[in-house]
């Protein structure tokens, strides 16, 4: 198996003194959904994450899904966890700069680690990352952090001619400039398509005509800029199965999705959190 990732840092300088949690908590008050075999906690204040993670994981489950936003300046993150009960070894991070992650992806892969998660989300002026790697078999991978669009796209194009495709890739906007944080896995998806900076209605579009070619939504990304959301998914033709997506969805909005679709034997595999205006909207995924 090869891994890569770049080596590339983003020399950005933090904001002294960035906003509390106070401005978000006013705003919005943090949840849980809950299904027989996954726990999901949903905008947990930065402060709070390690004490609901630890809470969580005592109790026998495993992060498998993690998303990072900026609202209002403060820090936010939904996270999926689910019973780990193939005792899998694994480790998460959050919170990590550009050097920090190189050196756990280093440590982790090294020890025989995937990469199976990798978000990048923004703090004040910089960009920060919360990876989770997991030990257990799986396809060649490669995986990059920091790239801007230029650099993105070169690795986008030549990893797709060598049978590649887009696992997870997040965008987070710095001082006007994009920068893409990217998985690249070897694996057999059929046919698949990756989209960014589409605004809602272009994410809409996208999606129904995805869905009338016979690919499901794999992964969604939605970067925010000003209140203004732009949306960055992932479609391909692996999986089978009943499956529904919704996006724009305030928390009684979700809350309710989520417990008609919990009746039905649904889980939820995605969540994604994004400044909407001054408020916060929702996009997820479910399946059976």
């Amino acid at each position: 198996m090869k891994t890569l990732l770049n080596s590339f840092i983003l020399a950005l300088i933090l904001l002294a003194g960035f906003n509390s949690n106070v401005q978000v908590q006013a705003q919005v008050s943090s949840f849980v959904l809950r299904t027989p075999t996954q726990i999901t906690k949903v905008a947990i204040p930065e402060a709070q994450y390690q004490t609901v993670f630890n809470q969580v994981t005592q109790k026998g489950y495993r992060l498998v899904w993690i998303d990072g936003y900026d609202l209002n300046g403060s820090v936010c993150f939904n996270a999926i966890f689910e019973k780990n009960t193939s005792n899998l070894k694994w480790a998460s991070f959050h919170g990590l700069t550009g050097s920090q992650y190189q050196s756990k992806f280093n440590y982790y892969v090294g020890k025989g680690y995937k990469l199976t998660h990798i978000e990048s989300y923004r703090r004040g002026n910089s960009i920060r990352y919360a990876p989770i790697f997991t030990k257990k078999s799986g396809p060649a991978f490669y995986a990059y952090h920091g790239l801007t669009s230029t650099a993105y796209m070169n690795k986008f194009n030549s990893l797709k001619n060598r049978g590649y495709t887009v696992k997870n890739r997040s965008i987070v906007k710095v001082s006007g400039k994009s920068y893409y944080t990217v998985l690249f896995v070897k694996t057999s998806v059929g046919s698949w398509r990756a989209k960014s900076g589409l605004t809602a209605s272009g994410y809409q579009t996208e999606f129904n005509n995805n869905t009338a070619a016979g690919r499901r939504l794999s992964y969604l990304d939605v970067s925010s800029s000003g209140g203004v959301a732009k949306f960055n998914p992932v479609f391909n033709q692996k999986g089978s199965g009943a499956w529904q997506a919704r996006h724009g969805l305030t928390q009684s909005q979700l809350t309710t999705k989520m417990s008609q679709l919990k009746a039905q034997g649904y889980n939820m595999r995605m969540i994604v959190g994004y400044q909407h205006g001054n408020g916060l909207r929702y996009a997820a995924m479910w399946s059976k």
